[in-house]
C-alpha cells in the first residue's frame, strides 16, 4: 500500500471517528436533555439546578483549598504540627523570623498532591514519629532566598562577630564552609557548634550549646 493509500485511510480513520462523536458526544445527550425538558420538566429543571449547584460548589472548593491551602493554620489539620505553628507564629526561634518576612510553610515544604495524601495517610494510621524527623536542607536553598549568595558573602557579611565574640564561626579555620543547618535551626533551638570548646558566640535565646 503506498503512501496515498495511508493517508487516505487516516482520512477515513479521523471522519468516521468525527462522526461517532458528533453522534454520541453531542447529538444523542442534547436529544435525551431535550424529551427530558419536555417530557418531564420538573425533573429537568431539579437536575439543572443541582448540577449547577454542584459546579459552583467544586468550584468554591477549589478555590477555598488553594487559599487555605497556603495558610500555615492548614497544616494544624494534623495536631502534631501545632507546635511548629507556634513557633512561626511566636519568638524566639527562627520560624518566627521567617514568619515576619512572609514566609510561608509551603515555600520550604511543598508537596505534590501524591505526598500530601501519603502523610494524611501515615497521619490517619498513626505511622508517623512526634516529633517528626528534621528536613536536611542544602546550603544553595537558603541562598535562594536570603540576600548572600556564596559562603564568601556570607564571611564577609559576618565579620562584625570578630570584634564582638573574638571569632567569625563562618570563618572557621577547622570547618570551612559547613552547611547552614548544622547549626541553624528552624523549628527548634539553633545550636552554636563552636561553644562545643570555645566560649559562646551566639547568645540569644533562639540558641543553645551542644
Amino acid at each position: 500500500m503506498g503512501f496515498k493509500s495511508y493517508l487516505g485511510a487516516g482520512r477515513e480513520r479521523l471522519t468516521r471517528g468525527a462522526l461517532w462523536a458528533r453522534e454520541h458526544l453531542l447529538r444523542r445527550p442534547a436529544a435525551w436533555i431535550n424529551r427530558l425538558r419536555h417530557k418531564r420538566p420538573r425533573l429537568f429543571w431539579a437536575s439543572a439546578i443541582m448540577a449547577s449547584i454542584l459546579v459552583i460548589a467544586i468550584i468554591a472548593g477549589a478555590w477555598y483549598y488553594s487559599s487555605y491551602h497556603s495558610d500555615p493554620k492548614f497544616c494544624t489539620f494534623c495536631h502534631l504540627m501545632d507546635t511548629y505553628l507556634e513557633s512561626w507564629e511566636s519568638p524566639p526561634l527562627l520560624a518566627y523570623s521567617h514568619g515576619q518576612e512572609d514566609v510561608v510553610c509551603l515555600d520550604c515544604h511543598s508537596a505534590s498532591i501524591g505526598e500530601q495524601i501519603s502523610e494524611l495517610f501515615k497521619y490517619i494510621t498513626g505511622d508517623f514519629e512526634d516529633p517528626l524527623d528534621e528536613r536536611k536542607y542544602d546550603t544553595e536553598e537558603c541562598f535562594v532566598c536570603h540576600e548572600h549568595g556564596s559562603y564568601e558573602q556570607i564571611i564577609e557579611l559576618t565579620q562584625y562577630l570578630v570584634e564582638e565574640a573574638g571569632r567569625n564561626p563562618h570563618d572557621s579555620p577547622h570547618l570551612p564552609e559547613l552547611d547552614c543547618r548544622l547549626c541553624h535551626k528552624i523549628h527548634r533551638l539553633s545550636i552554636d557548634g563552636c561553644a562545643e570548646c570555645h566560649p559562646p558566640v551566639a547568645t540569644g535565646d533562639e540558641w543553645t550549646t551542644p
